[in-house]
């Protein structure tokens, strides 16, 4: 499923627990979504991630009982222990739980 299928919705809360990582570049870290919605998110980590990375990230929601695979997340913008990725493609069975997630934890809509 394409992320332009999918609705636009922002979750603040508390933070959710991630790992990630990048073949390509040889990186595997952990950080904290502190951001989430179905086209963005903002990530807290000490990770040395530069724009136009590619990484695959396993997000970690309650109740769920694996980490949610959002694979192709580009890096997009970078700040000190903080970054934010534009997220491509969420597996279908994975779209439907998130989205489901974030109904239940909205708040404004925007950018993260």
């Amino acid at each position: 499923m394409s992320i332009a299928e999918l609705p636009n919705s922002v979750f603040e809360d508390a933070p959710l627990s991630c790992v990630f990582h990048s073949a390509q570049d040889n990186l595997y870290d952990v950080g904290k979504i502190v951001g989430l919605s179905m086209h963005h998110c903002h990530v807290e980590s000490q990770a040395e991630v530069t724009p136009g990375m590619t990484l695959s990230l396993f997000v970690v929601l309650p109740t769920k009982r694996r980490a949610l695979v959002l694979d192709e997340a580009l890096v997009t913008w970078v700040r000190t222990e903080e970054f934010g990725v534009r997220l491509k493609t969420i597996p279908g069975e994975d779209a439907a739980y998130l989205e489901s997630y974030l109904a239940g934890h909205k708040v404004d809509a925007g950018l993260c």
